[in-house]
């Protein structure tokens, strides 16, 4: 809808001369919940959008800036104090060390960054709760920070849907049109098994199995 919110990251560097830093983190969540609670999560990925280099957010700029990616162990709506804001940013799992974003003067969105894994492994235990979140975390030298717009960052989730349910199944004698009821006898030493089976991903091949 073309509104951004400034996400900060870093040092401020206020007054060195004191020694009195700010240090900031920001945390996002994404609503997963168009990804199926049955589905198998394959690969997790992000896109972060920085502003240009001339943007300015008090001392932090749109550009030039390490950090490290973590797992946001709470959701957005649980975190109620700062602190625990503050804290669930760098306790979780590590998946990005020494990101480096320099958009230059235009602004942009990073390349697809591939979050591994773990990330994987993380969406799919919280498809259920339907979200999943990431904190960044300074990891550069102090007195630097840098401007986010994680409102029109990315997250991507690739997944595979399970099979349908077999229909129309049903057990033949040889000639494969005589049928044979459930429960009774064959006196053929041959059974032929039909089914319709269907998969909801394209690229996906299916078959039917039968345990004996």
């Amino acid at each position: 809808n073309g509104n951004y919110f400034d996400f900060i990251v870093g040092d401020d560097g206020d007054d060195p001369f004191f020694n009195y830093h700010e240090m900031f983190r920001s945390g996002v969540d994404w609503d997963t919940s168009s990804v199926p609670d049955t589905a198998t999560v394959t690969n997790t990925e992000l896109r972060v959008y920085v502003p240009n280099n001339t943007w300015q957010y008090g001392e932090f700029i749109g550009t030039n800036h390490f950090m490290d990616v973590h797992n946001m162990e709470l959701s957005y709506a649980s975190r109620s104090a700062a602190a625990a804001q503050y804290a669930d940013c760098a306790d979780g799992p590590l998946y990005l060390s020494n990101l480096y974003l320099n958009m230059g003067a235009a602004g942009a969105s990073s390349a697809w960054l591939d979050l591994g894994t773990t990330a994987d492994a993380t969406v799919q235990s919280q498809l259920g709760a339907d979200w999943f979140g990431v904190g960044f975390v300074e990891n550069d030298a102090p007195g630097k920070g840098i401007v986010l717009w994680l409102d029109w960052s990315t997250l991507r989730v690739t997944y595979n849907r399970p099979p349908a349910d077999p229909t129309l199944l049903g057990q033949f004698k040889a000639n494969g049109t005589t049928v044979i009821a459930v429960g009774a006898t064959t006196n053929e030493p041959t059974v032929v098994v039909k089914a319709t089976v269907s998969d909801p991903d394209a690229t996906d091949q299916v078959g039917l199995q039968v345990e004996l």
